[in-house]
Order: C-alpha cells, then sequence, then structure tokens
C-alpha cells in the first residue's frame, strides 16, 4: 500500500487527535489511560472437551489394537472374525451351469438357418409414410406462403 506525503500527515495528526481524546478520556474517567477492549469470547473446544476427544480417541484405538493383535499383552484375547455368508461350490456350480445355458440358447437363436428371415421389428407401413410426407408439404408451403406476405 503506497501512501503519499499529504496522506503520511494526515495520519499523523488523526493520530494525535485520538492520543489527546484519550488523555482527556481517562481524566473524567479518574485515571484509566487507555480504554479497555472488551476480550473476544473464546472459540473452539474446552480443556476438558479436548480431553473427552483424546480419551475416546485411545479407547478406539486400543479396542482395534485388541482385535488386530491375538493375545496382547494384559489384554483380553481377541475375539474371533465374524465369517460372512458365501455360497457353497455347488450353488455356484449351478448358477454357472444356468448362465451357460442362457448363452447357449441366445447363440443359437441368433444363428439361426440362413433362410429364415430375422424377426421384424415394428414400421411404418408405406400409406402411413405417405400421409405424413403429404402433411409436411402442406406445412412447409403454409410457411412459405406466410413468409412471403410479410
Amino acid at each position: 500500500m503506497q501512501l503519499s506525503l499529504e496522506q503520511l500527515k494526515q495520519a499523523i495528526a488523526i493520530r494525535e487527535q485520538i492520543e489527546v481524546l484519550e488523555t482527556k478520556l481517562s481524566d473524567l474517567l479518574g485515571g484509566a489511560s487507555q480504554v479497555e477492549v472488551a476480550p473476544r469470547p473464546k472459540k473452539g473446544m474446552s480443556a476438558f472437551g479436548r480431553a473427552r476427544v483424546a480419551a475416546a480417541q485411545k479407547a478406539r484405538w486400543a479396542k482395534k489394537k485388541q482385535t488386530t493383535k491375538v493375545g496382547a499383552l494384559g489384554s483380553a484375547p481377541a475375539q474371533p472374525k465374524v465369517k460372512t455368508k458365501t455360497m457353497s461350490p455347488e450353488a455356484r456350480a449351478r448358477i454357472g451351469a444356468a448362465q451357460k445355458a442362457r448363452w447357449a440358447k441366445k447363440k443359437q437363436a441368433s444363428m439361426a438357418a440362413p433362410g429364415q428371415p430375422k424377426k421384424k421389428t415394428k414400421t411404418m407401413s408405406p400409406e402411413a409414410r405417405a400421409r405424413i410426407g403429404y402433411a409436411q408439404k402442406a406445412r412447409w408451403a403454409k410457411l412459405k406462403a406466410a413468409k412471403k406476405k410479410g
């Protein structure tokens, strides 16, 4: 921030006025040299709150270490991991066989005899196409006529 010489002189004059006013105020109030500003409210957590959070975190870490280390010094034996449900090999084989059968059926259907036509998809009849074409041409002609007039 660049200040000119005049601005600096003005700032000094204002500072001197403030000092004079502060001395007058201190004389009126009975000796308080400066005006005391109220302290800002403390933000954040109290020491007691921080201690509680730290204790809880240490407890979580200890619990985690207990479950990972078997037979740690002075700790209870670790509990076995809960086994998740898994599919039996027979069930997995049945599902795989059913999927392979579906794939084979689909492949067989796609490789139908070359002489047979494929299933037709829904198409528009020639009469319907013609009607739509005539209606569109009529709309275009109407727009051209409106442009010529306007």
